[in-house]
């Protein structure tokens, strides 16, 4: 491992020559249930050239009852960086991630989810090249899904939200070949530590798209987003289809409350997927209206024909899937959506969970003198 107990060395490469200064990296991982996922990303993390005495790994566990806790425990004293646990007694993904900022000492946070694999063996030593070399506060990654092997769902799956009309078209989350600054609204995943202290922490109110609601900020404030193809990691793809309907009405209900705090994400492109779910109502129900059925036949038949030309030539995909997974994603965003609104959750909901920048500020900085850098 290059530079193992070196805190600052020059690393000079065929395709790059830089003077890099390791600074500290904390990999925070929000967890809940990951049993099965854990030990296969654990594994991959302990392959990282990066100086062993130079990162850690927090594992923010959001009441596992699969083993997961006991399994972390288990490895945290033999694991070959400082790998340790903290509860998250709100369990969702935000608060996880809150609790895991509070408790890292690096000067660099990076957000790696359980159910995740990680390819690149130099992911931390690019990731701190990178923030060296563009000075940006956050960096950009692919985050491509891959299906469980032998699952044909799952492999449909990863291959249908791949495509252009499986998820948003200005996301670069499933590009890997996009290199420069950018939005960081979908695939802002790594932030220097004094991102925090500006912006403050996650909104605990989401439940779903609490990183496209904190990169929203990170965006508006005008702080410089830089992606590139060394930092993507995989994510395991939904096996179900009950469990990708599950995903998409979450992802549906965090667009509304982010449309609710954030004046910029309301447009009428986003309200297709609401539409939708409203037009099948109303073709279907008591109040049947050729005006509304017509578009529904119309929406059936594009499905049909992108389904058929987009796995022509792929034999491991199979259009059937295809032409049931593109409606399950339309419809499940557009029935979160409608939860959601029905529910009735106003600004008032955000202004009560959300955290004052100032109290942050406060608690980091007193975080901060119980974790002085080594």
């Amino acid at each position: 491992m290059a530079g193992a107990c070196s805190s600052e060395t020059t690393r000079m490469d065929s395709d790059r020559t830089l003077m890099v200064h390791y600074p500290f990296l904390s990999v925070i991982i929000p967890v809940l249930n990951e049993r099965l996922c854990l030990p296969l990303l654990l594994k991959d993390l302990a392959l990282q050239q990066y100086p062993r005495d130079r990162w850690e790994i927090i594992v923010a566990d959001g009441g596992s009852v699969d083993g997961t806790v006991d399994f972390v425990r288990s490895q945290s004293g033999d694991y070959p960086v400082a790998l340790s646990l903290v509860p998250n007694l709100r369990r969702r993904s935000s608060a996880g991630r809150n609790a895991g900022v509070k408790a890292a000492r690096g000067e660099i946070v990076a957000f790696i989810d359980g159910h995740t694999r990680v390819q690149n063996p130099q992911l931390l030593l690019r990731t701190a090249e990178l923030f060296e070399t563009t000075g940006a506060h956050c960096l950009c990654r692919a985050q491509p899904l891959v299906g469980l092997p032998g699952n044909r769902w799952s492999e449909n799956i990863a291959a249908t939200r791949a495509s252009r009309f499986g998820h948003g078209s200005a996301s670069l989350i499933y590009d890997r070949n996009f290199i420069g600054p950018c939005d960081p609204r979908s695939s802002g995943a790594v932030y220097r530590r004094e991102v925090f202290k500006a912006l403050g922490l996650y909104d605990e109110s989401f439940d779903a798209c609490e990183d496209v609601e904190f990169n929203t900020r990170l965006w508006l404030s005008g702080k410089l987003a830089y992606a590139h193809p060394d930092l993507a990691i995989d994510y395991q793809a939904r096996s179900t289809i009950r469990g990708l309907w599950r995903q998409m009405v979450r992802y549906g209900q965090g667009r509304v409350r982010l449309a609710r705090k954030h004046r910029s994400e309301r447009s009428i492109r986003s309200l297709a997927p609401a539409m939708l779910v409203i037009l099948l109502m109303t073709a279907t129900g008591v109040w049947f209206s050729w005006v509304c059925a017509l578009p529904l036949v119309a929406y059936v038949a594009v499905i049909v024909l992108l389904a058929t030309v987009t796995t022509w030539n792929d034999r491991r995909r199979s259009a059937f899937a295809a032409a049931v997974i593109l409606p399950v994603i339309h419809l499940g965003l557009g029935t979160g959506m409608l939860m959601e609104t029905i529910s009735g959750a106003g600004p008032q909901t955000f202004k009560d969970a959300a955290l004052d920048v100032g109290q942050i500020n406060v608690a980091i900085a007193a975080d901060e003198t119980q974790h002085v850098l080594r």
